[in-house]
């Protein structure tokens, strides 16, 4: 069942503390066993409660939140109303699966054996897929412009960053890469993690702007801008949670928050989502305000 989070968070010298507090965490809950077309439940079909085995992702979407369990190589939407779950039609989730919401409130899943990005309603109709513009190309990580729903992918065998059309008819080369890093959009930047440079870089209209990081990010496995262009990583080195700004960064222990081992980390409906695979579940904490000392 949804139950709150606890933790606090390090704070530096330089820059004061930032803070993220705890909202929910979801470690399980009652399966819906019938909705609707729409994803609604209907009356009185909740089945059995169902704990997380291992989460590796999330995303926020409205009042749902989509949870890829590769413990259970099942895909969730958890209906925060009704504090229940609902299984998904997708057919393979994997400790590399990643998640978008698109701005419709579908949900978009990377299945990175079969370089393919699938989508499905809220009600899980499964919509057309969005496969990679080259046959040799391998999408890795990918993310979802919340305004448009332009998708950006990662080919990790090309080293560039391709841009998908909302209907997924047609895709171009949307720029090279030094490194094939994971990606985050704000619907107005895009947001690359470059590890030749230890920092995340933002770009804009395919130019290059400011860059997030002094140098000193290191391995970062997943992105998040959440709120007032906040950046967030998941650092691979320790699994810990970045915050990722101009003159550098700010780890936060996973302990610190109560995590275990952060697997992924994504921001939306003004929540920060950590996926933490090994404490068998999805935290949510709210970004909180930055007091300078």
């Amino acid at each position: 069942m949804a139950a709150a989070s606890s933790g606090c968070l390090a704070a530096t010298p330089r820059r004061g503390e930032a803070v993220l507090e705890p909202l929910f965490s979801i470690s399980g809950a009652r399966l819906i066993s019938r909705t609707d077309v729409g994803g609604n439940a209907m009356p009185g079909d909740l089945a059995q409660y169902v704990p997380l085995a291992f989460p590796v992702a999330a995303a926020a979407s409205f009042n749902d939140i989509y949870i890829a369990d590769a413990g259970a190589a099942r895909l969730y939407r958890y209906d925060r109303a009704l504090d229940a779950m609902a299984v998904m039609p997708e057919p393979r989730v994997t400790a590399t699966t990643r998640l978008q919401a698109g701005p419709d409130g579908s949900i978009y899943v990377l299945d990175t054996f079969a370089s393919e990005i699938r989508r499905y309603t809220r009600g899980g109709q499964a919509l057309p897929a969005l496969r990679p513009r080259l046959g040799t190309s391998r999408y890795a990580n990918f993310a979802v412009d919340p305004l448009n729903a332009k998708v950006y992918a990662v080919d990790s065998a090309h080293l560039s960053i391709d841009e998908i059309q909302p209907l997924g008819q047609l895709s171009i080369e949307y720029q090279r890469l030094g490194t094939a890093g994971p990606i985050a959009t704000d619907g107005r930047g895009l947001f690359v993690a470059d590890a030749r440079c230890g920092c995340v870089v933002e770009w804009i209209d395919g130019r290059a702007g400011r860059r997030f990081g002094g140098g000193k990010l290191q391995l970062p496995l997943s992105l998040a801008v959440g709120e007032r262009h906040q950046i967030y990583a998941v650092a691979g080195s320790d699994r810990s949670i970045v915050l990722v700004h101009e003159e550098g960064v700010e780890p936060l222990s996973p302990a610190s928050l109560g995590l275990l081992m952060p697997e992924s980390i994504a921001a939306a409906q003004g929540m920060v989502l950590v996926a933490d695979g090994a404490g068998h579940r999805v935290a949510a904490f709210r970004p909180g305000t930055r007091r300078e000392r």
